[in-house]
């Protein structure tokens, strides 16, 4: 395991000291709808939490290369997160700075999650 606590300690300290800050949400969603009362069940609580990671933008071939080909155009960029409380379950149902997320691949090494590359737009 020393290697995979070394890659998840590199990135965790060049994305805190050199990425930017964004805002990590998650989409709205509505409990089950209940037609005796005419109300839907509890929504997510999911509270935002600002997250520090890179951003930059994809292309075509990139998009192809992790098969999510068509979505060029709704996703625009990928973000580099590190791992913490805050992003460890990050998957499709969240949002960057109010854009979806249509993709999430967890780098692993030793069976460890090192870090995340979430396709966003």
């Amino acid at each position: 395991m020393g290697l995979a606590s070394n890659l998840r300690a590199i990135t965790v300290d060049l994305v805190t000291t050199y990425g930017n800050t964004y805002m990590l949400s998650k989409v709205p969603t509505k409990g089950v709808y209940d037609p005796d009362t005419d109300t839907y069940g509890e929504t997510n609580s999911f509270t935002p939490v600002e997250i520090k990671c890179f951003v930059e933008d994809v292309t075509v071939e990139e998009l192809e290369s992790i098969n999510i080909n068509g979505m060029y155009g709704e996703v625009t960029s990928m973000a580099t997160v590190h791992i913490d409380d805050n992003t460890k379950d990050i998957d499709e149902t969240y949002l960057i700075d109010g854009k979806k997320i249509h993709k999430v691949i967890k780098t692993t090494s030793q069976d460890t999650d090192v870090v995340i590359k979430a396709y966003f737009g």
